[in-house]
């Protein structure tokens, strides 16, 4: 969807930030339409920082990453 954004979680704020997007759609009997839409925000050298699943136009669930070590 959109790369190189800066997103802000918390109080740590992540630069060059990937935001990637699943869409899945189904046939509701009159023509597909969007059913579920996952947003993966992944930032380099990190992974994933913020994962969002949205139903039918709502959100339903959403991640975001707290504290992270990288060893």
């Amino acid at each position: 969807v959109a790369k190189n954004l800066t997103r802000t979680l918390g109080n740590k704020t992540y630069t060059n930030v990937i935001h990637s997007q699943i869409d899945f759609q189904y046939d509701y009997s009159g023509g597909y339409a969007n059913g579920f839409i996952y947003d993966f925000y992944l930032a380099e050298g990190i992974g994933i920082i913020e994962s969002q699943l949205t139903i039918l136009g709502s959100v339903y669930e959403e991640q975001i990453l707290m504290d992270y070590t990288i060893k």
